[in-house]
C-alpha cells in the first residue's frame, strides 16, 4: 500500500510549523523555535493523530533533518513530557507514549543527532552538570525558552544559580513528569543531514493564525496557490513498523460510560 502525505514547513519570525496532511486531512504537526544567534533550536509541540504505525515518526523524522539541515544543524532542545492537544482536535480523551524521552533520543539518533538527558535523577546527583557545560548555546537560552522548568524557575528566581534551580526543580514534579533532551550533531558533516535543505516559507502572523485554524478544523491549507509543499509517496513496506520505543502518535483511548 502507498501513503502520499504532503508536508510545508513555514515560520514567522522565530517559529517554525511542520505540518503534514495525508489525504487532505491534517496528520501532524511540530511547533519549534528558532534561537538563531544561540544557534539553538527548540521543539516546542508535537502533536500527531496517524493511525499507520511508524509512519507519523518517519515523516517528523524527514521533516526535522530538512529544518536542521536548513539551519546549518543548531543544538537542538525539547522538553519531553505528555501534553494535551492544542493544534488537532480529537474530540476525545488520548493516551501517549510510555516512553517518549526514548522516542525522542530515537528520532534525532536517526536523522544524525546524540542526545543527553536530564530528568530527576540527574538533577539530583548532578549529573546535568556535564550535560550543560557541553551545550553552551542551549545554555544561553535559560531563562528566554516557554514550556520548559529551567526557564521557568529562572523568570521566577532570576538571581538564582544552575544548582539553585536544580534543587527546586527535585522539589517539583517538572522532571519526574518529563526530561528534558539536549542534542547536537555526532559529526559536523553527518551524511544523515546532506542534501536536506529545503525552504521554510515565511508567511505572516496572521497567515500563521489562519493556517493553525484550518489545522484546527482538519483542514487542508496545502491547496494554497502561495503555499510550498513537499509531497512523499511512502510505500508501507518502507515503514520501520518494528520500533524499539512506543512511538508517540494520538490513539484514542475508548471512554466507559
Amino acid at each position: 500500500m502507498e501513503y502520499t502525505v504532503e508536508s510545508a514547513l513555514i515560520t514567522t519570525g522565530t517559529r517554525i510549523y511542520a505540518i503534514s496532511y495525508m489525504n487532505g486531512i491534517p496528520m501532524s504537526i511540530c511547533s519549534m523555535l528558532s534561537y538563531k544567534k544561540q544557534r539553538v533550536l527548540y521543539i516546542k509541540r508535537f502533536e500527531s493523530t496517524a493511525q499507520v504505525k511508524g509512519l507519523s515518526r518517519m515523516i517528523l523524522m524527514e521533516n526535522l533533518r530538512s529544518i536542521l539541515c536548513t539551519l546549518d544543524g543548531p543544538e537542538v532542545f525539547l522538553y519531553s513530557r505528555p501534553v494535551p492537544c492544542k493544534y488537532i482536535e480529537t474530540h476525545k480523551q488520548i493516551s501517549h507514549s510510555v516512553d517518549l524521552s526514548g522516542y525522542w533520543h530515537g528520532i534525532l539518533a536517526g536523522i544524525g543527532y546524540e542526545s543527553m538527558a536530564v530528568g530527576h535523577k540527574e538533577a539530583k546527583n548532578g549529573e546535568y552538570k556535564r550535560t550543560i557545560e557541553m551545550y553552551p548555546g542551549i545554555t544561553s537560552c535559560f531563562g528566554k525558552v516557554p514550556d520548559e522548568p529551567i526557564s521557568r524557575a529562572l523568570y521566577h528566581a532570576p538571581n538564582s544559580s544552575i544548582e539553585d534551580i536544580m534543587v527546586i526543580l527535585c522539589s517539583s514534579r517538572d522532571l519526574t513528569n518529563g526530561t528534558l533532551l539536549f542534542s547536537r550533531r555526532k559529526v559536523e558533516k553527518t551524511e544523515l543531514l546532506k542534501n536536506k535543505k529545503k525552504i521554510i516559507q515565511k508567511v505572516t502572523k496572521q497567515e500563521i493564525k489562519e493556517i493553525l485554524a484550518s489545522v484546527k478544523a482538519g483542514m487542508n491549507w496545502t491547496h494554497n496557490k502561495k503555499m510550498k509543499i513537499t509531497v512523499q509517496k511512502i510505500h508501507s513496506e518502507s515503514i520501520e513498523r518494528k520500533e524499539p520505543i512506543k512511538p508517540f502518535k494520538l490513539t484514542i483511548k475508548k471512554i466507559k460510560n
